[in-house]
C-alpha cells in the first residue's frame, strides 16, 4: 500500500533555503496532490523514496491538520469495509497542561483484518503525530499492534495509542 502524507502547519512559512529548494521540485515537473481545498492553503509537492507522494502546506491557523493513507471514504470506493475510530485530543493529560482546545486522532482501520488504512490528526503537534501513522499505514501494522506498543505518559502520541484501543473496544480513558 503507498502511503500519502499531508501536513498543513500555521507554523510552516515558505521562506529561505527550504522555500527555493521547494521552488525547484516545482520546477523539475513534480506535480502537487490533489488536496482538499482550505482556505489560504498554499502546497509544493514533491516525490520521495518506494513510489511515495508528500505534501507540505501552509495554513495560517491554528491548529496543525495531517492525513495519511486512506479515509473511510476512500476505503468505501475501493469496496474495503472499513471502520474508524475518532479520539478526542483534549482528554490527554498533556493536552490539558498545554492549553488544547479540541482536535483528535482519528483511525481508519479495515474491518476484517484490522490493518491500519489511514489516520487523520487535529492538534498542535499532528506534523510531528502522524509519523507513527505513516509508519503503520507503511508497514501494514494492525490496530491492535498499535494499541500494546507503549506510549510515553503524558505526551500527545498517547492518543495514537487511545484511538487504537478505541477501535479495537478496549478504551481506558475514552471510548463511546
Amino acid at each position: 500500500m503507498r502511503a500519502f502524507l499531508v501536513v498543513y502547519s500555521p507554523q510552516a512559512r515558505h521562506t529561505g533555503a527550504a522555500h527555493r529548494r521547494q521552488q525547484r521540485r516545482r520546477q523539475l515537473g513534480t506535480a502537487p496532490l490533489k488536496l482538499p481545498q482550505l482556505p489560504h492553503t498554499r502546497g509544493v509537492g514533491y516525490s520521495v523514496p518506494n513510489g511515495q507522494r508528500r505534501e507540505n502546506g501552509d495554513c495560517p491557523e491554528y491548529p496543525e491538520v495531517a492525513t495519511v493513507g486512506l479515509t473511510e471514504a476512500e476505503a468505501a470506493e475501493q469496496r474495503i469495509e472499513a471502520k474508524a475510530f475518532t479520539f478526542p485530543i483534549q482528554v490527554l493529560g498533556k493536552a490539558q497542561t498545554a492549553g488544547e482546545k479540541g482536535g483528535f486522532v482519528k483511525l481508519v482501520g479495515d474491518a476484517k483484518t484490522g490493518q491500519l488504512l489511514g489516520a487523520q490528526i487535529v492538534c498542535s503537534r499532528a506534523g510531528g503525530l502522524i509519523a507513527e501513522a505513516a509508519l503503520g499505514v507503511q508497514l501494514e501494522a494492525t490496530l491492535e499492534e498499535i494499541a500494546h506498543t507503549i506510549h510515553t505518559h503524558p505526551t500527545l502520541a498517547e492518543g495514537i495509542m487511545q484511538a487504537a484501543e478505541g477501535w479495537l473496544g478496549q478504551g481506558i480513558d475514552y471510548n463511546t
